[in-house]
């Protein structure tokens, strides 16, 4: 992996750029948004990193709406004229778990690709991949088992190792120096 930078405009999908996620940090009084493409050959590009600052811990406050236009619904232009819409969201549901519960749930009624993420800090010391299928609970064999609030919501929870990604990423940088 090379890593090198490119000037581009910002908010612009760079020439080569296939695909676009964002990933959504929910704090207190605002949103942080980064809106990443994707090319061939691992080649990234970050596209638009903002913030939608309101009232998070209000479902009804009109901050959540926001996010929905300004990130699920979002077209954003590509340098050749076209435009292109965010094809996954993720938005950590470590904080204000309950309300983002209830918004990704809303959300997939049109869009089935926003999940809830959430940083696993077992992974962090362990072998086990950035990203790992979430499981789920059968209650027919696992009878003691307690649902979680997710489940209970009827909400897949995506478990995410960060601490192995910032790893991977610091090895690329570090061959590419030498």
């Amino acid at each position: 992996m090379i890593l090198l930078r490119s000037n581009y405009e910002e908010h612009i999908v760079p020439i080569g750029g296939l695909l676009l996620t964002a990933g959504i940090d929910v704090q207190l009084d605002r949103f942080a948004i980064v809106i990443r493409a994707w090319g061939r050959n691992g080649n990234s590009w970050l596209v638009s990193w903002f913030e939608i600052f309101g009232e998070v811990t209000n479902q009804e406050a009109p901050v959540w709406q926001e996010l929905v236009d300004r990130v699920v619904n979002a077209k954003i232009p590509t340098e050749s004229g076209k435009f292109l819409r965010v094809a996954s969201v993720g938005i950590d549901s470590g904080d204000q778990t309950d309300l983002v519960y209830k918004w990704v749930k809303a959300v997939n009624e049109f869009n089935p690709n926003v999940r809830a993420v959430k940083g696993v800090r077992d992974l962090r010391y362990s072998e086990d991949e950035i990203y790992q299928e979430p499981s789920t609970l059968d209650i027919n064999t696992d009878r003691g088992a307690r649902k979680t609030l997710a489940e209970t919501m009827g909400v897949t929870v995506y478990n995410m190792g960060s601490h192995r990604a910032h790893e991977q990423i610091l090895a690329g940088i570090l061959r590419n120096k030498n």
